[in-house]
């Protein structure tokens, strides 16, 4: 027998719900990213040509083959801009890890409140997933994995801050035409002491 949760029956109910609320959370979230990610490649698309050619083309696409199109528009349009290209090659892959995060994360069975019965409190759940036992070192067959939901905030916070700096990018894609050193990107980003891409001017610019 496993341990009685803590707490009454109202205060499990409610850290259910908040569980709940975290994994739809980064669903809405990754459709967030998603639509950033299609607007600054719009951007980048408009600039060069009429806005319904741009839509058409872009339009329906899932966050991974929105992450691969985001990628080489901007690669093109920056491709005189070494320093542009860097920030656009860690956005991505930035991307590309969060969204394997999310996939994961969303297609695990997740036991929250019932079927959670190990655990003392129901602020907390575990989930697991079957998947093929497949490539080099396997036994085949079939394996499972686990993982509870400690880092849902960690990737929610990932994603708004990547859905900010892709933003922010559809910005400096469009001030050009106004005023091109405003929207260079080397004027709007810089990296913090951790190496991460922030989406606001280097600290010492006047801009």
């Amino acid at each position: 027998m496993g341990k009685e949760p803590t707490g009454s029956k109202e205060e499990r109910e409610a850290q259910t719900e908040l569980l709940y609320a975290k994994i739809g959370k980064i669903v809405v979230l990754a459709e967030h990213l998603n639509f950033a990610l299609t607007q600054c490649s719009l951007e980048v698309l408009e600039v060069k040509g009429p806005q319904n050619y741009a839509q058409t083309v872009l339009i329906g696409q899932t966050i991974e083959n929105m992450r691969r199109t985001w990628e080489s528009l901007m690669r093109v349009h920056y491709i005189a801009d070494t320093e542009a290209i860097g920030m656009i090659d860690h956005i991505s892959d930035r991307l590309d890890k969060i969204i394997r995060r999310r996939n994961d994360t969303i297609h695990h069975l997740w036991l929250i409140g019932r079927g959670n019965e190990e655990t003392i409190s129901y602020e907390v759940a575990g989930s697991i997933k079957w998947t093929r036992d497949i490539g080099k070192g396997s036994q085949g067959g079939v394996k499972c994995t686990d993982r509870d939901t400690r880092d849902l905030e960690e990737i929610i916070s990932e994603m708004q801050k990547l859905a900010a700096l892709v933003w922010r990018f559809s910005g400096c894609v469009a001030i050009p035409i106004f005023d091109p050193n405003t929207g260079k990107p080397g004027n709007n980003f810089h990296y913090d002491g951790k190496g991460q891409l922030i989406d606001a001017p280097p600290p010492s610019s006047t801009k």
